[in-house]
């Protein structure tokens, strides 16, 4: 990750001691990955677009799986700030370059993610997780909702 970092995740918790510098760094750092992402977006594939208008923040992992060069996370966006059209997010990484190690383990929570553009696929999702990163370089990614539990 680039833009929003481990340290400032934990810089910006109650009690890190520099939690008004870690978030008036994360509000920089939200205006220059805006900036930055206007600068990559025609590069990127219309469902990378699509898919940047969300923000899963504090979504929970429910469920992943890895299977010929697919990914699928679902998540439960209950207590995210964004509000969806139903309550479960399925999304699906097709034509993964490799599959991220290590997979997100069930009930992380989705913290930041940030788009950059591949080297030998289209783009690069970058995502942070409570206890992990992962960085998944796809072709293609799609999204639905559901409100049925998985």
């Amino acid at each position: 990750m680039l833009f929003f970092t481990r340290e400032l995740y934990v810089g910006c918790q109650d009690g890190s001691g520099w939690t008004r510098a870690a978030r008036s760094k994360i509000e920089r750092n939200c205006k220059l990955y805006k900036r930055y992402f206007r600068l990559i977006r025609p590069c990127l594939p219309p469902s990378a677009v699509a898919f940047n208008e969300f923000s899963f923040h504090d979504a929970q992992i429910l469920e992943r799986r890895w299977r010929y060069q697919k990914l699928t996370l679902i998540l439960d966006t209950a207590r995210t700030f964004f509000v969806f059209p139903k309550r479960y997010a399925h999304i699906t990484f097709t034509s993964v370059y490799r599959c991220p190690s290590p997979l997100p383990q069930k009930k992380d929570w989705w913290i930041w993610d940030e788009f950059h553009l591949g080297s030998r696929t289209k783009f690069s999702l970058h995502v942070m997780f409570t206890e992990s990163e992962i960085e998944i370089p796809a072709h293609n990614i799609s999204l639905r909702f559901r409100n049925e539990r998985p």
